[in-house]
């Protein structure tokens, strides 16, 4: 049983032993997501790289598990035009595989939306967010009520039933005014659970949880559904004074909290137990 360690920051991805021991280090850079594409191949962030018709993007590649060699690289920047450009524009942080589909969901945060990409195809498939600014509205192609929308997003992941589970931070930090940083900004940042239908491109917040009282945590979070129905959201440290995980029922209540002082936390994930070998010192 091993984990994989990797930053939020360009750094190279390791793969450690429940004891604590680095097993591997692999050799390419990488930041805020790695895990398995396929039994043979992995799925990760790379760092930023130039693209002819804006600032750097961060691309999304496929790899071959043992040599390491690309199978895919998919970059935004040659794919999409945002309303307008800015330094760091996507600022993606999550990548995930649709369950036995060659199609990956994106979240570039800085645009405040998450995207279907089509491995095979290059294709966005859709988009459901932002697309850009808050401030130069709603691009996206789903319909969605102004209380659902989401602002610089978190963690995004695909639910058995094809929902999508995400940590909306609802704080506008691209906003280009502090009158509409203001207008985009929540109270709370919150667990969201999305809905959405490609026949008649609607989306809806099925499920959220929001703390009582509130935690606005603008560059941190995470929220993820356990096996008992509960959901457990990380409300990182950043303006805020402590770092809370939090787990709520399907009532949105919350059951169970640790805050942890003056540190930064930016995900959790509930685990079983791993004793290893025990030794009998007798």
């Amino acid at each position: 049983n091993t984990v994989v360690s990797s930053g939020n920051r360009s750094i190279n991805p390791r793969l450690i032993s429940w004891e604590g021991e680095t097993l591997r280090t692999f050799s390419f850079g990488n930041h805020h997501s790695f895990q398995r594409y396929d039994e043979t191949s992995t799925l990760h962030l790379e760092p930023a790289s130039t693209c002819e018709t804006g600032p750097k993007t961060s691309p999304v590649v496929i790899r071959d598990l043992e040599s390491e060699d690309v199978i895919w690289r998919w970059n935004i920047c040659d794919h999409f035009t945002p309303p307008r450009y800015f330094q760091d524009w996507d600022h993606n942080n999550a990548a995930e595989r649709f369950v036995g589909e060659d199609a990956i969901l994106l979240s570039p945060r800085n645009l405040s939306a998450i995207m279907r990409v089509n491995v095979e195809t290059d294709e966005i498939e859709w988009m459901l967010g932002y697309g850009g600014v808050p401030d130069d509205g709603w691009n996206g192609d789903f319909a969605m009520d102004e209380e659902d929308r989401f602002v610089q997003q978190h963690a995004p992941e695909i639910m058995e039933d094809g929902h999508i589970l995400m940590f909306d931070n609802a704080y506008c930090e691209v906003c280009l005014t502090s009158e509409t940083r203001a207008q985009y900004t929540a109270e709370s940042s919150r667990a969201i659970e999305i809905a959405y239908d490609t026949e008649d491109w609607s989306a809806e917040v099925v499920y959220e949880f929001v703390p009582d009282p509130p935690i606005l945590a603008p560059v941190m979070g995470d929220a993820d559904r356990l096996s008992n129905g509960n959901t457990v959201s990380t409300f990182g440290r950043q303006g805020v004074s402590s770092s809370h995980i939090i787990e709520s029922n399907p009532a949105g209540e919350a059951v169970w909290e640790l805050s942890i002082v003056e540190k930064s936390i930016y995900r959790s994930e509930r685990i079983d137990p791993y004793f290893g070998h025990v030794v009998n010192d007798d």
